[in-house]
């Protein structure tokens, strides 16, 4: 099984707990986590260490992207909380922490970008067993990018609360959704601030009857 994870913070997360959950069936899989925060990836790392062992059979990768959807950018800029690098709310706007109320000392980061694609490409990977984004505002973006011709991915979990923008949802959440219906996916609530969306098209064409 192959595993992305755009967006895994310090690491407890929805993507974390499946792994864990399910540990002994996932022998000989890859696991990539990308984060564009060292502190988040380093805290994500150290997460995984303590509770998988090295010789559990998992394939852990953790990346130091930033992932959007610009195909001309080398770097990207990434804005931390100086006081809590940790927090989850790191994003590629300068303005989603002070939207979320947090108004300490934010600092500015340079991060190698890539998007999903040039992420997928790189990893060499074209069927994603499940992926995972939470990206603090870039979420639809992405998604709206992959060209699910090129990548097989049955299964996306993302963070719906900022589809186009903090606390926003509108034309960039309508063409995610659009495009996620139109590619066959069923879409439905995960918690509060997720959506799962699950790949239907599980059916034999007219043309595979003659095989039968």
């Amino acid at each position: 099984m192959n595993i992305v994870n755009i967006g895994c913070g310090p690491g407890k997360d929805e993507c974390f707990f499946f792994i864990k959950a399910n540990e002994k069936f996932l022998k000989g899989s890859k696991v990539f986590l990308i984060d564009a925060s060292p502190a988040s990836l380093k805290s994500s790392q150290g997460l995984y260490e303590k509770f998988f062992s090295q010789h559990c059979g998992i394939d852990f990768h953790f990346l130091n992207y930033a992932v959007s959807e610009d195909s001309d950018a080398e770097f990207l800029s990434f804005y931390i909380p100086k006081n809590e690098p940790t927090c989850g709310l790191s994003s590629l706007s300068s303005s989603h922490l002070s939207n979320h109320g947090r108004q300490e000392e934010i600092e500015e980061i340079k991060v190698r970008a890539h998007t999903a694609h040039s992420l997928f490409d790189e990893l060499g990977l074209t069927y994603i067993d499940r992926l995972y984004v939470d990206v603090e505002g870039w979420d639809a973006k992405i998604l709206l990018s992959i060209d699910f011709e090129k990548y097989f991915i049955p299964f996306i979990l993302f963070e719906h609360l900022h589809l186009d923008g903090s606390f926003s949802k509108g034309e960039l959440a309508d063409t995610l959704f659009k495009k996620l219906k139109e590619n066959e996916y069923t879409t439905a609530g995960f918690h509060e601030w997720n959506i799962i969306a699950i790949l239907q098209n599980l059916y034999t064409p007219e043309w595979g009857e003659d095989l039968l």
